[in-house]
């Protein structure tokens, strides 16, 4: 996406899927926005970006953004925050490491990741110190129209 709005019309999707897309434009809000728009109703749109402890986060010059795991809860609880009326019912879930079907980083995949998604907070101010979250996962459902 290079111009907003896309060329397609409101309302036009059921599912949207950007992996590792969102972090490279300037101002993911104005992307983010957008999705909203041509997103139905009831749409699901998942976003998978890298996480702000994960080294590829802040190794890669294309990145215009980190994420943590809180950043879409404005568009839930007070999308006023944003100045903008794009609502989400937000799922957020991080991910320990890529496991690209390797096994080891499956098992600590599996051990890890849901220890990281017990409490936020805790991960983002304690754990991720020691044991960096590789991506935020955020499952968002279309509301407001």
């Amino acid at each position: 996406m290079t111009k907003l709005p896309t060329p397609f019309p409101d309302n036009e999707f059921d599912e949207i899927i950007a992996i590792h897309c969102i972090e490279h434009f300037h101002d993911p809000l104005l992307i983010v926005n957008e999705l909203w728009r041509i997103g139905k109703p009831g749409c699901k749109i998942t976003i998978k970006v890298p996480h702000w402890s994960c080294h590829f986060s802040k190794g890669d010059l294309t990145h215009h953004h980190q994420f943590s795991s809180r950043e879409f809860s404005h568009f839930e609880l007070d999308p006023v925050y944003y100045n903008t009326k794009t609502r989400f019912k937000v799922h957020t879930r991080l991910r320990c490491l890529n496991d690209r079907g390797r096994f080891i980083p499956k098992l600590i995949n599996f051990i890890f990741t849901p220890i990281l998604n017990i409490n936020f907070s805790l991960t983002e101010n304690i754990l991720c110190r020691f044991l960096p979250v590789y991506e935020n996962i955020y499952e968002l459902t279309v509301e407001g129209k």
